[in-house]
């Protein structure tokens, strides 16, 4: 019999707790997995990166994120003035940037799970679901860059809180140029 290799598989519409999948192959029972259903509520976000292993991972933060803006002016020109009458200014803006970061947390966060978590921070791909639920597919995910503070385990924070920034891609917000 042949090695088994990875399979993708989609839950959805379970009650949160551990259930149990079983893996057949050619009608064998090949594989045996316990996967840990977290509850969500309707509006959480997702992250997806990958592990140390190359798989996958997913995790849903709280619906209660926090959004920050921090724009910036992309330079002015200047602006000859022909009349005093109809001239505003001597300055033409070239428009503005933005960079939009996003605070994301989870709350009764387990040992195991912060260790998970923690591969968020050394991941080569995180990326950031964008969509409703009602498709899972890859344009569904935006590439995002991961901050924090990077604590891993901390022995004073023993009720299970973790928080990451995200920061969007240049590409997501709307610029004049």
């Amino acid at each position: 019999m042949s090695k088994v290799g990875y399979y993708r598989l989609k839950l959805s519409n379970l009650t949160a707790g551990k259930i149990t999948k079983r893996f057949y192959v050619n009608g064998v029972l090949a594989s045996t997995h316990t996967v840990d259903v977290k509850q969500t509520c309707g509006d959480w976000r997702q992250l997806k990166w990958l592990d140390k292993n190359g798989q996958y991972r997913f995790y849903p933060f709280l619906a209660e994120y926090s959004i920050k803006d921090t724009p910036k002016s992309l330079g002015a020109t200047s602006n000859f003035i022909t009349s005093l009458l109809n001239s505003q200014t001597d300055a033409r803006s070239l428009g503005n940037s933005n960079e939009r970061t996003l605070t994301l947390r989870a709350i009764n966060v387990t040992a195991s799970e912060r260790l998970l978590l923690s591969e968020l921070f050394t991941s080569p791909m995180v990326q950031l679901y964008t969509g409703d639920f009602t498709e899972d597919n890859q344009s569904q995910y935006i590439q995002v860059e991961v901050k924090g503070d990077g604590i891993v385990k901390n022995e004073k924070n023993r009720n299970g809180k973790f928080e990451i920034t995200v920061n969007l891609p240049k590409h997501y917000t709307i610029n004049r140029l």
